[in-house]
């Protein structure tokens, strides 16, 4: 996939949380789902992660504000991306894929009003937060819900958003 100049200076940032703040049609989903796939389909020495053994399967998580948001955002680049590669579940938003480890990884694709849902997920490598500006209480959530995700994994994860003004969570990220 051929990416722009300024997308090519995010992938190559070895920045553990990356903030990405681009205006509408500035290619942010083109880039989260090139970003899912290798995440989901890289060996665990290419990803720099530190966990090694994951009992219950690799996982990689997009989360936009809604499931309706994440289904019209991502979920049919992601389908077309990975056609004939990838194992769909419709119902659940769910692919499963193969990796350069000869293990599988599971790619989620969800909404932030199910937050709870992921609450214990474990073996959790990355997360995307696709429109973090508009998610309520995400600090909190940051912190209860996701952020242990990566104890044990080291995971990484990318917080994506417009430069829009009403909402700080880009802005405290950033500090």
């Amino acid at each position: 996939m051929l990416l722009h100049p300024k997308q090519q200076e995010i992938i190559r940032s070895q920045a553990r949380f990356k903030i990405v703040r681009a205006g509408r049609k500035g290619g942010k989903t083109l880039l989260e789902v090139e970003n899912l796939v290798f995440k989901a389909t890289a060996s665990i020495s290419r990803l720099h992660i530190k966990k090694t053994v994951f009992t219950t399967g690799r996982k990689v998580l997009y989360i936009a504000p809604t499931q309706e948001q994440a289904r019209n955002i991502v979920w049919e680049a992601l389908k077309r991306r990975l056609y004939g590669v990838g194992k769909s579940n419709e119902q659940r938003l769910q692919m499963k894929v193969p990796n350069e480890d000869g293990d599988e990884t599971t790619i989620y694709v969800g909404g932030y009003e199910n937050r709870e849902n992921y609450r214990g997920l474990t073996d959790v490598i990355h997360i995307t937060f696709d429109e973090v500006d508009t998610l309520r209480e995400f600090f909190s959530s940051w912190k209860e819900i996701f952020r242990p995700m990566f104890l044990d994994t080291g995971g990484t994860a990318d917080f994506v958003g417009t430069p829009k003004k009403e909402n700080p969570n880009l802005r405290r990220l950033e500090k």
